[in-house]
Parts: structure tokens; sequence; C-alpha cells
């Protein structure tokens, strides 16, 4: 459900500006990418670290612009190859003659572009020159009173609490911390979590040197991806992955991360990338053995007992030709895991299936005129085979038609899955087609068709492996009342269902979802904002409605804003979402299921570098009382 989540959220802020507003479209596009929401939350933080360290347009390669995740390949390879035909870029107004850009892209991209012309040097003098912090705070209680959380065996209370620090220099260094304490863990000792990270990014021959927490990122994720779990080729799985290559991280993710060095080195169009890690992780054990465990809660006895019960020890190389059309990878790494033996934290190697892991794999990327073609061939250490190859093709921005096919053997291992003794996926060769064409005029339509198929083996572990899905989705307003906006999205699934007689049968399930949105501004310092959902399949069986309104009066350095909704969704139906402003994030995701009433009261303050919020939030499910839902209160300083 966190797709739809982040999908309602494309039309659904009124109160931010256009920049923000297609914020939330680039969310809709790399939802896929994410596990879960702290994932999403990680994506936006490192946006947001943007904003504040800018990105150099005219010295960065084409690689380094998709590695920020804000440029398709499609924009960077354009951009590049502007810059080498007419020279450096000096303002954002000279996007709009490069083909893929748009002017809300263009306004969305401005605040974190960077025009200079020559990159800064590594020297003491530049080091205390022109730096920028950036300071957050927060702490929050979405069960402060919730009887359920308290009769669990928690060694803590029921706060989160989150800590982020941010420094960048002029010469290229920066430094990033984030400190975190989940709900139900006690406080003793800080914060239960810590990561942290000092980086240098540089124009020479050294791009990129990162010493403590980063994540890894290459080719299309069958080899090796920490910022998400390997993903099979049915519908809601992603389409062609860009590659981020090393990324400093400092975030939530307790586990698929690594903890060392890593270096980029790159001679004139020859790169190459080297890295070392070692840090402990959380396992539990099973009737297999030890398995990772990737909650990173240590709430209660049982959960701290399994905190750093693994070690991980881990080396890579990769070589690579980067050119103006294409790119070539080859990545090495091996992985090797030893069990903490005791309360003196000695160690030990475990047994020979589960004490390493390592894979070899090649990337290829091949971009010209609007066509894209990108594979990936990996081997593991049983030398079992994985196969990726997916193509795109683009006409005049409006039409895109994509294939994707994808084999891996059923014994075949992953990183993050390795330790636990085997892939659970069971193999996996299939195909999938994608069409997608979408228009403007005086309204905006999407109509996009799906098709996956799978020969085999998979069907010996889920049945019959064929599905398809058409979506078309259409969102307009009604003049004279630009701020009444409607969007209509219907979606037809198709595919195989296990029935009693037959064992498996064909079926077809239709699904629309509507949504309408009015803002009024009231006076110049109050807005009215309505919203409107229902989510509904087959036509007549009505599955979730959703209704909310908001009140935001603004003077001065004040915002109020409180709001009230009302939901109500059946037992398994898509669960509708309504917007809410946050600071760490930018947005913040406030679903409704069952018969739910939710009140909410926001209070923000903002002077110069510093911006303070808090929230206060009832809720009343099934028609019982009222109980405090929600306590946040959050503190921010940037210069």
């Amino acid at each position: 459900m966190k797709s739809l989540g982040v999908f309602f959220l494309v039309l659904l802020c009124p109160f931010l500006s256009k920049a923000q507003l297609n914020l939330e479209q680039y969310l809709s596009q790399i939802q896929d990418e994410q596990e879960d929401q702290s994932s999403l939350e990680d994506q936006l933080t490192q946006i947001e670290l943007l904003r504040i360290e800018h990105i150099p347009i005219n010295l960065w390669s084409r690689q380094e612009l998709m590695a920020t995740g804000l440029f398709t390949i499609y924009q960077a390879h354009n951009l590049v190859q502007y810059r080498e035909r007419f020279g450096a870029l000096y303002s954002a107004a000279e996007l709009q003659v490069i083909k893929g850009f748009s002017p809300e892209q263009i306004q969305f991209l401005k605040p974190y572009l960077d025009f200079s012309i020559k990159s800064s040097s590594l020297n003491f003098r530049n080091f205390w020159r022109y730096p920028k912090y950036l300071i957050t705070w927060r702490l929050q209680a979405d069960k402060l009173l919730d009887a359920d959380f308290r009769s669990e065996p928690y060694r803590g209370d029921p706060f989160e609490s989150r800590l982020r620090l941010h420094f960048k220099s002029a010469s290229g260094l920066s430094f990033n911390y984030n400190g975190q304490k989940d709900p139900g863990e006690n406080w003793a000792g800080g914060f239960d979590h810590h990561s942290f990270n000092f980086r240098y990014r540089g124009k020479g021959r050294i791009r990129d040197i990162i010493l403590g927490d980063y994540q890894l990122s290459f080719g299309q994720g069958l080899s090796l991806w920490s910022a998400s779990n390997f993903q099979g080729t049915g519908i809601g799985s992603n389409f062609m992955q860009y590659a981020r290559g090393p990324l400093a991280y400092a975030g939530n993710n307790e586990n698929q991360l690594f903890r060392g060095l890593a270096i980029r080195y790159q001679l004139k169009k020859l790169e190459s990338f080297l890295f070392v890690s070692q840090r402990n992780l959380d396992a539990e054990e099973t009737e297999e053995g030890l398995q990772l465990r990737s909650s990173g809660y240590h709430r209660n006895e049982k959960e701290f007992q399994q905190k750093d019960r693994l070690r991980m020890r881990s080396y890579g190389l990769a070589i690579g030709y980067l050119g103006s059309q294409i790119e070539i990878k080859l990545l090495h790494h091996q992985h090797y895991l030893h069990q903490a033996a005791s309360q003196e934290s000695t160690w030990e190697q475990l047994s020979p299936s589960q004490s390493q892991y390592q894979n070899s794999s090649l990337h290829l990327h091949y971009l010209i005129a609007g066509f894209h073609l990108a594979g990936e061939f990996s081997l593991d250490q049983e030398l079992e085979p994985a196969f990726l190859l997916s193509w795109e093709k683009k006409w005049a921005e409006r039409f895109t038609l994509q294939q994707h096919w994808r084999h891996h053997h059923p014994k075949y291992q992953t990183l993050w899955s390795a330790p636990a003794g085997g892939n659970p996926r069971g193999g996996e060769r299939g195909l999938r087609t994608q069409i997608q064409a979408q228009w403007s005029y005086k309204h905006q339509s999407l109509v996009r068709f799906d098709a996956a198929w799978f020969p085999g083996p998979r069907h010996l572990y889920v049945g019959p492996s064929a599905e398809r899905r058409v979506q078309i989705i259409h969102q307009w307003k009604i003049k004279p009342w630009q701020d009444l906006q409607f969007r209509l999205q219907k979606d037809l699934d198709m595919g195989w269902k296990k029935r009693e007689s037959p064992q498996w049968q064909w079926e077809k399930r239709q699904e629309y979802r509507f949504r309408g949105l009015w803002t009024f501004k009231l006076r110049s310092a109050w807005r009215l904002r309505s919203i409107a959902q229902v989510a509904w399949e087959n036509h007549i069986v009505m599955r979730a409605r959703m209704m909310g309104l908001q009140v935001q009066y603004q003077r001065k350095a004040w915002t109020f804003n409180s709001g009230v909704g009302f939901g109500a969704a059946a037992e398994g139906s898509p669960i509708l979402y309504d917007y809410e402003p946050d600071l760490l994030y930018g947005f913040g995701l406030q679903s409704y299921a069952k018969n739910e009433v939710r009140l909410n009261l926001r209070l923000r303050w903002k002077a110069r570098a510093w911006l303070l919020e808090a929230k206060f939030g009832l809720s009343q499910l099934e028609k019982q009382r009222f109980r405090a839902e929600a306590l946040k209160f959050q503190a921010q300083f940037v210069f």
C-alpha cells in the first residue's frame, strides 16, 4: 500500500511550492525501489542535503548527475552533450533548450544547482571557507497512550528520537551523523543506532572518498544493491534501475549498509572503485541456523540478545569504462561472516555454507537517440548464474516502450539472502513488457499497459505465472475555479488466482480510485483545504473512503494548522492516505483503516536559521473513545 500512498500525494499539497509539488511526482517514480517508508525517508534525506551542498552542474559527469537521483538518464546524457558542444551553463534558464527538461522540472531543480566552472581544491584554507551546517532533532510518539504498547515488556518508553547533523565545506569535505532511538528502546547509553561518515568529493583523479557508513548499488540489483533488496520481474517490481555507485549514508537502516572505507578513482574514461568494510549485524537462531534480522529493534530482552550476533567483513573492487554513450563495469566482491562466541565478543567462523559469499558481475549501459539498453550478468560463489537485459525507447517524451528479460537459477544467492543459506524465491525466468503514453492539453492523462510472463520454474512455486495490468490516470481542473482539482485512476488487473474448483482460474479485477481536492483562500492569512477520496472495485463494491478538512492560519513567523479526517476501509482494501507536513523529509503519510476519526493540531515557527514545529493528534477507532495518537516536536537549525 506504500505505492498507493505516495501516488496519492502527487496533487495533494496546495500549500507547497511548485518545486515541492514536483518532488512528490519524483517520489511516485522512485517509490518502487524502496522496501519500506524508512527507505523512502532516507532517499528524501539525501535530496534535502543536496539543497545545502548543491550540484555542480558544469563539473559532474553523467554518472555523477545520475547518482543524485534527480536526473533521468536521458536528461543527464543530453546535459553533458550540451556542455561539450556549447560550453558551461550560467543559469537554470539554459536548461529550457536542452531536450528532456520541462519548465516544471527546471523550477524544481533550481534550489539544487551550482553553476560554478571551477572545482574547489582540498586545502586547509578552503576547509573553513563558506561552511554550511544543518542540525535537526525530532522527538515523537505515535502510540503515547496505547494500552497494547504499554502491556508489552519493552525496556523503554514509546518515544522515538532522532538527531541529524550535517557539515559541508568549500573544499569538498562533508560530515554526516544520524542518531536514532526507536519506540520501546531504552535511553541508557544514548541513541540505540549511530550512523556517520566523512566524505570528500573532488574533480581530480580521486573523485570520491568515504570513511564511515555508505551504501553501494551496482548494475540492476542482481549482485550488490544495499539500498533495496533484489526484486522479481512481476508487475509490482521496478523497471531499469540506474546504479548510484557508492553513496555516503547516515540514516535509519541498521543492516543494509557498509562501514569502512570506499574510494573511487578516475583516469580520463577509466574508473576504478575499491571498498573495505567491517560491521556487526543482528541475527536470530532458527532451525536453519542464524538468520539476519532486519527490523533494527532492541526493545526487549530477546531482541537485545540478537543484537550484533554476526560480524561481516567485506571487500570489493570494480573497474569500468565510462564513455559518452556506453558504460561497462566489472565488479567482484567478497564477504565473510563470523559469530559472536561469548559475551566477551570473541568471534568464531560459521559453517562453510554460511561463512562467506562472493559474486562477480558484468554491467552494461548503452544510450543513443532516446534508446537505452541495460544489462547485467552475475555469478555467485557456487557459479550459479543470473542474467538481466532491458531496453527502453522514447518518442517525443510522450510515448515509451520497455521490455525486460530476467533469468536466474533457483539456487542463485544475493548478498542479503546468502546468510540464510539459499534464495527463497525459487528461481525465475520471465519477460515483462510495458507500454506507456501520456499527453496534456487542458487535462493530463496517462495510459500504462504492463504484461509479465514466466515460463518457469517460478510457476512451480506460485502457480501459473502470467499477469497483466492496464492503468489509466486522468486529472483535471475545473475553470474558473483553478483550486478545484479531480483525479480518476482505473486499474484492470488480470492473473491466475487459486480456487477450489478448478484449482487455478484466470481472473479479472477492476479497481477505481477517485479524489477531489478543493482549496480556498479566505483572507491573506487564512486557507481552507478539503479532500475526498473513494476506492471501489468491479464497478459497485465500495472498498474504502476518506474525507478530510484542514484550516491554516499564517502570520509572520507563525503557522497554525488544524485538521480533521474521517476514514473507513474494508479488510484487504486499499489504504487511503492524507498529506501531512513534516520537517525532516518534507511530508508525512497519514493512513486510514477501518472506521477511524483523526484530529490534528500543528504549530510551526520559522525565523532566519531556526525552524520549530509541534504536533498533537487524537484518534477514535471503531467508535471507541478518543485517545492520544501522536505527539511530535521538531527543531532545525541551518546556516
